[in-house]
């Protein structure tokens, strides 16, 4: 498998090391000169001066903390710059789920291959004898697809949800993995044809590239809009029943 990774960038202060905006406390220019009560109480993130035109004079603008459906960022917090990458090839999925040896499989499976014997009508009610049969079969055998040999057949996934997978790769990018781990990136596993071995080269891809690459033309803003509004619209679906013939 291969490994694409989205990382969120945000802007930080170099010497707090904490996200931007910093929280600004106003202070009084005079009570600061004759070392009084100078501080402000009121703790607002900094903004910017703009001028505004219709009413002709200077105000300070602030982050907005307006939530938006779906957004996966704190109200008021900077938007993340996402970008993609192609990070990890031709990762070895070793296991799927929770790993167990052949022995502890063969031991799960041998306690659910368990028969009853046929009752004899001849015998006493009460004195009737159960019999454990426990069937040995014959390990199975499966073609190999890269060398066509009759090999032993690897051990099923029994797991319908597995909740992990194990991968074996270098031990740099063992290392790049933990990192992306541990930071909350995002991972996803992209399947590859077996035994394909080739190399690629990506570019990162990030909404500016994507606007580009594509063509795409951002709308100009408009003083008109379609009506019903999409959150009012039906959107067609399947039904939840399949209809009965």
């Amino acid at each position: 498998v291969d490994m694409l990774m989205t990382l969120r960038l945000i802007a930080i202060d170099p010497e707090f090391r904490t996200a931007l905006p910093n929280f600004v406390q106003r202070v009084i220019d005079p009570e600061l000169r004759e070392n009084g009560q100078f501080l402000v109480e009121d703790i607002t993130p900094q903004g910017r001066l703009e001028f505004i035109e219709e009413i002709g004079q200077v105000a300070e603008i602030i982050p907005s903390s307006i939530y938006i459906e779906g957004q996966d960022f704190e109200p008021g917090s900077p938007i993340p710059k996402r970008v993609t990458q192609l990070t990890i090839q031709q990762a070895e999925v070793l296991w799927v789920g929770t790993w167990k040896t052949p022995e502890e499989i063969l031991a799960a499976e041998q306690e659910n291959i368990v028969q009853t014997a046929p009752q004899d009508p001849n015998l006493i009610p009460g004195s009737e004898e159960t019999a454990v049969v426990v069937a040995e079969q014959e390990p199975k055998r499966c073609i190999n697809t890269l060398t066509g040999e009759l090999t032993a057949c690897p051990v099923v996934r029994r797991a319908l949800k597995p909740d992990v997978v194990i991968l074996g790769m270098s031990s740099q990018d063992a290392l790049a993995l933990k990192y992306a781990v541990e930071r909350g990136v995002d991972i996803d596993l992209a399947l590859r044809a077996q035994g394909d071995l080739s190399n690629f080269v990506t570019t990162s891809v990030s909404l500016p590239q994507i606007v580009e690459q594509g063509g795409l033309s951002v709308p100009a803003p408009a003083d008109f809009d379609l009506h019903p509004r999409p959150e009012e619209s039906v959107i067609p679906s399947l039904p939840a029943q399949p209809p009965e013939d």
